[in-house]
């Protein structure tokens, strides 16, 4: 696409300065001459308008461009050379639900519930749809996005222009749809087993992964997209902290002695010698609140916790790490945990 040229007009060519420094003429001749002059200068802009190939309604135009209402996001195009379109759809380019977040429910669990990853772009969402942050904040936009519209952040932050369109935009999304964001999530980790106790029949854990008075799980978001940096952003959590109601204590992973020694053999034809495996918390996050750290207005680096208030489902114990062979679950008895 060709540079847009634009020309002005300067005001004294209404021929009035250039007959200031003719000689003084009267009468007739007066006319006759400024008519001449006139009709030179209305050929000399006729010939400037057809090189640059302007048109009589130019003046419209550009009227019409500096009194026209502010593009909406939707409707935005790209006027400048080189630029590519901008995006009307941000689902384009991250999904409202990351594709590869959702899971199946929880054995443990009834109901049509449906639970999600503990991933960042999942948790970022949690954090739009509790109101811990300020909608109204430029940075607090442009820290979400560099969590979950990176490529949006990669293809856009250069042109200011662009980007505060895209900026307003993922605003309206963020509050016209989070409503819908995600608030059940599973995390999952590694844990190892201890030996076998066959008067209680089941496994301990070890004493390197013991399951007592787990209160809260931190985690780190270890945002490697390329749009987040090693200190974490300015005004967005990057870290966040799972705070259950009441703190979980387990000790064993009950299992018939039969199903123990086949779990052994199994383990030993994969060569997992430390007896690993992978335990998922189920989880309900009932509110949002930022550290306390964070209201400071002096403090604007470092990773920032969204500490999530949450509900333990269940536990689920996995062989494999694609959950997909089962050991056994746990949930919580007393109810409003």
């Amino acid at each position: 696409m060709p540079s847009r040229i634009i020309v002005a007009c300067r005001r004294n060519w209404s021929g009035l300065p250039v007959m200031m420094g003719f000689p003084r003429m009267y009468g007739k001749s007066f006319l006759k001459h400024w008519v001449e002059i006139m009709k030179q200068k209305i050929a000399v802009l006729g010939f400037v308008f057809g090189v640059f190939g302007l048109s009589g309604n130019v003046g419209a135009q550009s009227m019409l461009l500096k009194n026209s209402p502010p593009l909406d996001f939707g409707n935005a195009t790209a006027i400048d050379a080189g630029l590519p379109a901008p995006v009307t759809d941000l689902s384009v380019l991250a999904p409202p639900v990351d594709p590869l977040s959702v899971v199946s429910k929880p054995r443990a669990i009834e109901g049509p519930e449906t639970f999600f990853r503990a991933t960042p772009v999942n948790f970022s969402k949690a954090v739009m749809k509790f109101g811990a942050v300020m909608l109204d904040d430029p940075q607090v936009i442009d820290g979400y996005a560099r969590v979950a519209y990176c490529d949006l952040v990669r293809r856009y932050i250069g042109n200011e222009f662009e980007w505060t369109k895209i900026r307003t935009g993922i605003r309206k999304s963020v509050e016209a749809e989070k409503t819908g964001y995600p608030y059940r999530f599973v995390y999952t980790d590694q844990i190892q087993l201890g030996n076998y106790d066959f008067a209680r029949k089941g496994f301990a854990f070890s004493s390197q992964t013991p399951l007592r008075g787990i209160g809260n799980i931190v985690i780190d978001g270890g945002i490697d997209n390329g749009c987040v940096g090693r200190n974490g952003l300015q005004r967005f959590p990057t870290q966040y902290r799972i705070v259950f109601s009441t703190p979980v204590s387990l000790d064993m992973l009950p299992m018939l002695q039969g199903d123990g020694e086949r779990l052994l053999a199994r383990m030993k034809t994969r060569g997992n010698s430390r007896r690993t495996i992978y335990i998922r918390f189920n989880f309900e996050v009932r509110d949002v609140r930022l550290s306390d750290v964070l209201t400071d207005p002096n403090f604007s680096t470092g990773d920032l916790t969204a500490n999530f208030s949450s509900r333990l489902h269940s536990i689920d114990f996995f062989e494999d790490k694609d959950e997909k062979m089962l050991l056994g679950s746990w949930t919580p008895q007393t109810t409003g945990r």
